[in-house]
């Protein structure tokens, strides 16, 4: 797993910008009331900031989960998300990840992280309701292209280890 963390961190030192040049799916699914339209607004950002002590991944269809706890680890997550929001999730589209803001002894908010073609964002959720959403930017979808190529070779090198595995017999 660290080898995977530090091809992670080697391409952290992005700069947040529109979602300029991705292509959103933009036919989106109904949202709850609850659900704000808006994007994170500065509040919500601040809170995150002050709040978070770490972020852990936990993905979907990869028994596979990671932590990040630097606060420049914080930053570079958030400028990763555009200030472009997402109307809600575009039909079809299923999340990777979700990913946990994790505070000094609670979660602070919980994400989806959606990364396929056409589909490049992240819905904020609390209390298993959506909130609200941002389409990632051009520099988030370079770097979860990049974390995903990094899991997908990790994923490879194991696979012999996986198909093998070693019997312990404890001796008596």
């Amino acid at each position: 797993m660290i080898p995977i963390f530090a091809s992670i961190l080697a391409g952290s030192l992005l700069i947040g910008c529109k979602s300029e040049g991705l292509q959103h799916n933009r036919d989106y699914s109904d949202m709850p009331a609850s659900f704000s339209a808006e994007g994170m607004t500065k509040e919500e950002y601040e809170k995150i900031v002050a709040e978070t002590k770490q972020i852990d991944y936990v993905f979907y269809e990869i028994p596979l989960s990671l932590n990040e706890d630097a606060v420049d680890a914080l930053y570079r997550d958030l400028d990763l998300i555009s200030t472009d929001p997402a109307p809600g999730i575009p039909l079809g589209c299923k999340p990777i990840a979700r990913k946990i803001y994790m505070g000094d002894n609670d979660v602070v908010i919980e994400a989806d992280l959606y990364f396929s073609d056409g589909c490049y964002l992240q819905i904020f959720i609390r209390d298993q309701r959506p909130l609200f959403g941002n389409l990632l930017n051009t520099d988030g979808a370079v770097y979860y292209e990049g974390m995903m190529r990094s899991i997908e070779e990790e994923r490879r090198k194991l696979q012999p280890q996986l198909a093998n595995p070693v019997e312990y017999s404890p001796s008596s």
